[in-house]
Parts: C-alpha cells; structure tokens; sequence
C-alpha cells in the first residue's frame, strides 16, 4: 500500500500526473489502478455444499 501513497504524494506535492509518478516510482499503472472487490457470497459458500447437505451426507456415511 505504501506504493500507491507514494504515487499520491508525487502526484500532489509536485504536480506529476499519475503516469509520470507511476514511472518514476517504477510501479505499473494498473497496480495503483487496482481496487479489490468484495468476494460474491456464493462463492463462500463451504465445499460440501450449506450445513443441511452436509449433515446429511454425515448421517448417510454414518449408517455404513
């Protein structure tokens, strides 16, 4: 993180655009572009599937 406050801090205190701060900090663009999003509920899910599904696969391996 201290990357793209070292861009802002170029960027602001001596008037570089954001390409030339990139530059000459050596840092790509999209690096200081990059926001990350929030992982989809869905896809959190556990990997067995909701507790019910599981619970009942435990009871099913239970009874062999």
């Amino acid at each position: 993180m201290s990357a793209r406050r070292d861009v802002a801090f170029v960027m602001t205190e001596f008037r570089y655009s954001e390409r030339q701060a990139c530059k000459l900090l050596d840092l790509d663009r999209s690096s200081y572009r990059y926001e990350a999003r929030p992982e989809p509920i869905e896809a959190r899910k556990l990997p067995g599937g909701t507790p019910e599904e599981l619970s009942v696969e435990a009871d099913w391996f239970a009874k062999i």
